[in-house]
């Protein structure tokens, strides 16, 4: 088994943007766009207070309650909203520990990768460069109104599709559970990236297939893949 491509996550896995981001703000008028909408308190007070999984858990229930032109034009709304307090955080957040010496040596070897994230995708752009890492990625895949976010495979299959890759080749490293989740249904290898936010037990409990505590430690795996 080799892998010649590489999916990442980005914030907590690459850079740490989420730390200079006003997450507060950011979803309060989040959840004024949804009350103002027409998105019934039942479904707000699920996940009121909890950024990615209120917008998964809004999203969820305008596809099942609205057409989905209405559906998109609101959640890009809401996306949009998170964007603008992304992008005030763009070049104050740094590199995490190995990230830049990880995807020099990935060009080098001739390997592609791109960014599959949560965050919005011009907020990635900026912050990579800032960081003088944009032109080092192949393709950058944040958050879209047309798809759901992960835990859901949306995302990384536009990826693979849009990019012309093979899951069989490809392998993802994120820091969180629903990274790992979201690959599962599309057969990709996934490694867990423990100096994230998410401790190893959960990543393993989300089914990593293997665990690493910082980024440093993932040639090694590429190149034990490439000998088995």
């Amino acid at each position: 088994m080799a892998f010649r491509k590489i999916i990442f996550d980005f914030d907590h896995t690459l850079v740490r943007l989420g730390p200079h981001v006003d997450w507060r703000a950011a979803i309060r008028e989040i959840e004024e766009i949804y009350t103002v909408a027409g998105i019934p308190e039942s479904v707000l007070q699920e996940c009121r207070g909890v950024g990615f999984k209120l917008m998964r858990t809004v999203y969820d229930h305008m596809l099942s309650a609205l057409p989905s032109e209405q559906t998109q034009e609101i959640q890009g709304r809401a996306f949009g909203c998170l964007e603008g307090y992304e992008l005030l955080g763009a070049d104050k957040a740094l590199p995490m520990e190995g990230a830049a010496n990880l995807l020099s040596w990935l060009r080098k070897h001739g390997y592609q990768y791109s960014i599959v994230s949560s965050n919005g995708s011009r907020a990635v752009k900026r912050t990579l460069e800032c960081l003088g890492l944009k032109d080092l990625v192949a393709g950058v895949f944040g958050r879209d109104p047309l798809l759901r976010l992960k835990p859901y495979p949306d995302q990384n299959r536009a990826c693979l599709e849009s990019l012309g890759w093979n899951a069989e080749e490809t392998l993802l490293a994120g820091d969180s559970p629903d990274d790992i989740l979201s690959a599962k249904d599309l057969s990709i290898f996934t490694v867990g990236v423990a100096s994230g936010l998410s401790k190893e037990e959960r990543l393993r409990e989300a089914g990593a297939d293997r665990i690493i505590q910082n980024l440093t430690e993932l040639p090694a795996i590429i190149k034990n893949a490439e000998r088995e």
